[in-house]
């Protein structure tokens, strides 16, 4: 039961959840996060009552029978009570991140012409062939064709399908006899560490990073510096690293890590190797993480 001795205190604590719950609603409305327009205003709906409901409470403390102000919180009660806190809303949010970023990496076909082979007449080639399986209902899925100086880069959705197209070109003795038909070969993974003050020395980020973090302890192996690239902000630069698969699960579940200066957003790439006779030196293909 509800008394008087404690109502005014109550009323104060209901005032300190909504301002907080609506500054949730705000900064969610200027921010993507994965609550829909129309849950936001019935959340603002059930909030605006209780205020206007409280604002009675305190002007009316003293006429309101105890009876009545006991069914009115019983009222309040039937409101929904699983409103997200911001950290509730946060943690959804990168995880509805990081299921999008996790879906399959593409697979990569290399058909790189032999030496004296002609490499419009090859890229013709593959093309008709292509057709040809089409107009004979193979259904294999391909997500890009790029030519290239020295013949063509196919981008497929899955192993499956690209174990499916090496075959088919494979028996093609017009395409087998005079090109390397085969399946690009993936480095380790690689990620970016974004807006690293340029005093941190970035040639021992490997041994800073392992200091700085507790979970890269003794990983300093596992760490390679590629490169470094120039950003908008003159103090910063964004570095490139190679890692193991170890170290990359490690820093994807971080989401961030800490420099000897300050902490770093973390971005995450691929790299395909390509054979220089393909005409492309490196395929970078860009993903944000969430990481």
């Amino acid at each position: 039961m509800v008394t008087m001795d404690t109502l005014d205190d109550l009323v104060n604590k209901i005032d300190e959840q909504l301002k907080a719950a609506l500054n949730i609603i705000s900064s969610g409305k200027s921010l993507k996060r994965p609550i829909n327009n129309n849950e936001f205003k019935t959340v603002e709906m059930i909030f605006e009552q209780i205020t206007t409901f409280s604002t009675i409470i305190k002007e009316n403390a003293n006429l309101i029978s105890m009876d009545n102000l006991n069914k009115k919180f019983e009222e309040v009660k039937t409101f929904p009570q699983s409103t997200p806190s911001f950290a509730d809303i946060v943690k959804l949010e990168q995880k509805v991140i990081s299921n999008k970023s996790s879906g399959p990496v593409e697979k990569t076909l290399i058909i790189s012409a032999k030496e004296n082979t002609n490499i419009l007449d090859l890229q013709q080639q593959v093309h008709g062939h292509i057709r040809a399986m089409r107009s004979n209902k193979n259904k294999t899925k391909i997500n890009k064709i790029i030519k290239s100086r020295n013949g063509i880069i196919i981008k497929t959705p899955s192993t499956n399908d690209l174990d499916i197209l090496i075959a088919e070109f494979q028996k093609q003795d017009i395409i087998n006899n005079n090109a390397k038909i085969y399946q690009a070969k993936a480095f380790d993974p690689t990620i970016v560490l974004k807006k690293v003050d340029k005093m941190t020395d970035h040639d021992n980020i490997s041994q800073i990073l392992c200091e700085m973090n507790p979970e890269l302890e003794g990983c300093q192996d596992d760490i390679k510096l590629l490169f470094n690239i120039k950003t908008t902000t003159v103090p910063h630069h964004d570095l490139v690293l190679r890692v193991s698969p170890k170290v990359y699960n490690i820093i994807k579940k971080l989401n961030h890590v800490h420099t000897d200066l300050e902490v770093v957003q973390i971005r995450d790439r691929v790299l395909v190797r390509v054979s220089k006779s393909s005409g492309v030196q490196n395929l970078w293909k860009h993903r944000p993480s969430s990481m």
